[in-house]
């Protein structure tokens, strides 16, 4: 029995954590919401026997109700079930007398099960604060049992039922009349028993189901308390068959459910309620505080208290391309050229600076001030002295880079200049490139 008995218990917890492993993954893809801890059942209650022996004499004795204990393991998955593992350990004992027939038996019963439950207090349903519980469950399990007779008295006498309802030492009969003694039952059932037309077997499957209520104490505690019908597939828990249909039991349990979740059904329902909207986050975040969201903001991170337009970006009243938190001339002329704290840039320094090419870009500047590259705008005396530099050819090297013999050397001519050597087009080294560029700085 005890080898029956740890097979059992292998197999129904290898079958537990295979389950529990399933579901695990189950509610992790689920929800947040789903159960993914277990919780542990400890009770006690009534066992009753529902079978062949006592039909002539219905349960009515306090003897024949009978103390058994209950451990279970509960995971919850998909919000309104849960995956059980149960095991219980009793006995259930039933007594009958009539003049047909007088039995008695006890036995110990031990088993274990596994059952699906599903529960009421979920979120869809009038019971979804977790305070109150009920549940319906079912499965299939396994149990052992062990029938026991009632035949005997403390002093080893074998009970004998007489028709006038007295228990005596002796077999009914007129010579026993006077010298048998009545005998009262000590309902102590030491004798083990069998059926000799029927070697059956003593573990066998069962079918449980039944209905139950949870109440919430406090904190990851629970009260429970239950009703589960045990229909076995054995005729002979009570050693006696009669009869098509096999024994069964009953039970009445209440108990206490410890709860390993780090929080109660009731505030996971409460976290699902307010759950984080991702998606709201997203579309109204604003990170630089400008009242465009970041979706729409073309200029992220502008500086806080600075005023946007509808695109994020800084105002520029001038449009002169600094932000007029930046610009330290805000009201700024239109197309007028400016420096980098939006300041206009005289006329007399681009005048100044006109031909240095390397400082001033005159692609640039002569888009925002056609005016400067206007033959017109160059005094009568700078036309002199060009037309006088070009009335005087420049010696070697220089001459190289006099390419239109206009007496000046430009910029461009020294780039001119420059990939020409490289194309091996002129007679000029780098040391003379160095003295033209000189000569270029210079003039």
């Amino acid at each position: 029995m005890n080898i029956r008995l740890t097979a059992l218990l292998s197999f129904l917890f290898s079958a537990f954590s295979a389950f529990a492993q399933d579901s695990t993954e189950t509610t992790i893809e689920v929800s947040a919401v789903q159960h993914n801890l277990f919780k542990v059942g400890l009770g006690a209650g009534t066992f009753v026997f529902d079978g062949d022996v006592g039909v002539f004499s219905k349960i009515g004795k306090v003897e024949d109700l009978r103390l058994g204990y209950t451990l279970s393991l509960s995971q919850r998955f998909l919000t309104m079930f849960s995956a059980n593992l149960n095991g219980f350990y009793g006995s259930v004992s039933a007594s009958e007398r009539s003049g047909a027939r007088n039995l008695n038996f006890a036995s110990d019963v031990m088993g274990g099960d596994f059952t699906i439950g599903l529960h009421l207090d979920n979120k869809y349903s009038i019971f979804s604060n977790g305070k109150f519980g009920p549940y319906l469950f079912g499965g299939v399990g396994y149990f052992l049992f062990d029938p026991k007779g009632d035949l005997k008295d403390a002093n080893n006498q074998l009970y004998y039922y007489w028709s006038d309802g007295s228990t005596r030492d002796l077999p009914e009969s007129q010579e026993n009349s006077k010298p048998s003694k009545i005998l009262k039952r000590d309902y102590k059932y030491e004798t083990a028993l069998s059926d000799p037309n029927n070697k059956y077997t003593k573990s066998v499957l069962y079918f449980p189901i039944g209905v139950g209520v949870k109440v919430k104490l406090i904190k990851n505690l629970d009260f429970y308390v239950n009703g589960t019908y045990y229909l076995t597939q054995t005729d002979f828990l009570d050693n006696f068959k009669a009869g098509a249909n096999n024994d069964a039991m009953w039970s009445a349990t209440g108990g206490l459910l410890i709860n390993f979740q780090g929080k109660s059904i009731s505030s996971i329902n409460k976290k699902q309620n307010y759950d984080v909207d991702v998606r709201s986050i997203v579309m109204k975040s604003d990170r630089d505080v400008d009242g465009v969201v970041d979706m729409n903001d073309l200029c992220p991170g502008t500086p806080e208290g600075t005023k946007v337009d509808a695109r994020g970006c800084p105002l520029d009243k001038d449009k002169d391309g600094i932000p007029d938190y930046q610009d330290k001339e805000v009201e700024s002329a239109k197309n007028t050229m400016v420096n980098d704290s939006g300041i206009t840039v005289a006329d007399s320094i681009f005048l100044a600076r006109f031909n240095d090419s390397i400082v001033m870009n005159h692609d640039i500047i002569c888009k925002v001030y056609p005016s400067l590259c206007d033959d017109k705008y160059v005094d009568s005396s700078a036309k002199n002295e060009g037309n006088a530099k070009s009335a005087a050819k420049l010696p070697m090297p220089y001459s190289e880079a006099d390419m239109n013999n206009d007496g000046v050397i430009t910029t461009d001519e020294i780039y001119k200049v420059i990939d020409r050597i490289f194309d091996d087009a002129i007679n000029v080294n780098v040391n003379d490139v160095h003295k033209i560029i000189d000569y270029f700085f210079e003039h």
